[in-house]
């Protein structure tokens, strides 16, 4: 239950980038308590985010350690994992993350600068 109304918050603040063709969205350490859930219910959101008609690529991310595990995905032709290496994770070609340090909209920013390389 909690799972799936963290989801909805999640997919409700989400926001498009470089021209619709990237979804991102987060959850911050107090939504997480709001919602009381831990890293174990993060499963699928990331999913359900790259379920966004018209994108390329998926970003999630929330509140782990001291700073945020991103998720990356892709549909057709991005390559994730090259860019969740370049920050030190990596994973598959359509799936992929990485931890990184910062405030969710430094984050995004950083990785949308790699993805906008590739797109």
């Amino acid at each position: 239950y909690n799972q799936t109304r963290v989801t909805g918050h999640v997919m409700e603040g989400c926001r498009l980038a470089l021209s619709g063709k990237v979804v991102w969205g987060y959850l911050t350490k107090e939504d997480m308590e709001r919602f009381q859930v831990t890293a174990i219910e993060m499963d699928g959101i990331i999913d359900a985010l790259r379920e966004v008609r018209g994108t390329e690529a998926a970003i999630f991310m929330y509140p782990f350690g001291e700073g945020y595990k991103v998720s990356m995905r892709s549909r057709y032709y991005l390559n994730v994992s090259k860019i969740c290496q370049t920050f030190g994770g990596g994973g598959h070609e359509r799936a992929a993350g990485c931890s990184m340090k910062g405030t969710p909209e430094e984050i995004t920013e950083k990785l949308l600068a790699e993805v906008k390389k590739d797109l």
